[in-house]
């Protein structure tokens, strides 16, 4: 299947053949956004006028995971509801039903244009979610960059010939949105621990990395990744302990490294904790955070280290001594709230890190599926999706995670949104993890769950 048997994908430089209204247009929408520093201002004006530009009864932003195969609204203006209204999306589109929209990802960067009655036939379910959106003919652009999704116009009646604009405009949209993105992170992601006292020095591990003094915030996706991230998530596992070169050199090879390899990352740590210090210096006043101690390297005694790690076990002990279930559902509930993913998002194949990552992360799984088995003695089913949907996001792999989300769902009597998620569950699982998955919800629950299995 190609998208373009079905719709357009234009090619070539935005800038060719524009249009002087495109022009026009551009320098219109540039000076309104002169001068404004909120990214969020800022978004609102690029969307509010490109749907005014082109008629569109609808203009916003879909980010798109495409492992987990959901599809979300980000950001949207249309001329009834105002922004961020009303609108006829679902909270969660799944992939699944917008095979055409998955062939045009592959186009980042680039527009492409549908017209939902040449795909009726050929993709009836596709197109019953277009009637639904009330979608008639649709301009997308496909981010290109650390986002992935789609900037849309909705029924455009005007200005067709400078459809390409959007080829130039969607680096504009992505771009505040990325800015929005780690507003968001630095506004909710170290809420629960919070700066107390001046010398209070807050590190998050689990996902992507997270440093709070009272001076500021370091919350970067992948920062984690990077040399220094890694430096510090080794002396923070090691808590009090110091380092060697040769050892901090190890945390930041993956595999196997060559004895050589080691050497010469040990004679740049040096560099790497300087290049952190000039460029990060100013988040920690006067202070330093990793400072030398005899030829080794440790994280700076001055500091109250708080981090995520910490608190998720020190909650795991308080667990222990739990008998009463409503606190026990309270106590868990922010246990798998904290863990937001594997430590440092991408450590497994790094031996001084795997077996941190496994252990917290087969801790989470028992704290879920410890949270489900109390909340279903209380026949709440609701919750038990919402962390399960939750936890999919972290682990689509789960034959577990999913055997608790299908049967909420089941329960709920949400069949069509169940049918979806044991469509994916095929689709991600192991075979054998999926038929004793599929075999014990219906020797569990009875007939009346198999439907939910007889998809095509």
């Amino acid at each position: 299947m190609e998208f373009g048997d079905y719709g357009t994908i234009m090619s070539g430089n935005p800038f060719l053949k524009m249009t002087p209204e495109a022009e026009k247009f551009a320098g219109e929408v540039f000076e309104k956004m002169r001068g404004e520093q909120n990214p969020g201002k800022r978004m609102r004006i690029l969307l509010e006028s490109i749907n005014d530009f082109y008629g569109a009864s609808w203009t916003g932003t879909i980010n798109v995971d495409l492992p987990l195969g959901i599809w979300t609204p980000t950001y949207w203006y249309d001329p009834e509801n105002g922004h961020m209204g009303p609108t006829l999306f679902n909270d969660y589109e799944y992939s699944d039903d917008f095979n055409l929209w998955v062939e045009a990802l592959n186009h980042t960067g680039r527009l492409f244009t549908l017209d939902v009655e040449k795909i009726r036939w050929n993709f009836p379910v596709e197109y019953q979610h277009y009637k639904r959106m009330k979608a008639e003919f649709v301009h997308a652009v496909p981010f290109d960059g650390t986002i992935t999704g789609f900037l849309i116009v909705r029924n455009p009646t005007k200005n067709d010939d400078s459809a390409k604009l959007l080829e130039f405009l969607v680096y504009f949209v992505s771009g505040e949105q990325y800015k929005l993105r780690l507003l968001s992170r630095m506004h909710h992601s170290l809420k629960p621990m919070g700066i107390e006292h001046s010398n209070d020095l807050i590190i998050n591990l689990f996902g992507d990395m997270a440093i709070q003094t009272k001076y500021g915030v370091i919350d970067v996706p992948s920062f984690g990744t990077t040399k220094i991230g890694r430096i510090i998530a080794y002396l923070v596992l090691k808590k009090n302990h110091s380092a060697t070169p040769a050892t901090l050199a190890r945390a930041i090879c993956d595999g196997d490294p060559t004895p050589d390899e080691i050497a010469d990352k040990a004679r740049k740590i040096k560099q790497y904790i300087y290049h952190f210090k000039v460029s990060h210096g100013a988040l920690f006043g006067e202070e330093q955070l990793i400072i030398p101690a005899n030829g080794e390297y440790m994280l700076n005694p001055y500091y109250n280290l708080k981090t995520d790690i910490a608190r998720f076990d020190d909650l795991r002990t308080r667990l222990r001594g739990l008998t009463d279930i409503d606190e026990k559902i309270t106590v868990l509930k922010t246990l798998v709230k904290i863990y937001r993913g594997i430590i440092l998002n991408d450590t497994t194949d790094n031996e001084k890190f795997s077996e941190s990552v496994n252990d917290y992360h087969k801790r989470y799984i028992d704290c879920l599926m410890e949270l489900c088995g109390l909340l279903r003695k209380k026949k709440d089913y609701d919750t038990i999706f919402r962390y399960t949907n939750r936890a999919l996001s972290l682990e689509w792999c789960n034959h577990k995670i999913y055997r608790w989300n299908l049967l909420a769902l089941h329960k709920t009597e949400n069949h069509s949104t169940g049918r979806k998620v044991a469509r994916m569950a095929k689709r991600n699982l192991a075979s054998d993890d999926y038929i004793r998955m599929k075999n014990d919800l219906i020797a569990n629950n009875g007939e009346s769950i198999r439907p939910v299995f007889d998809f095509t």
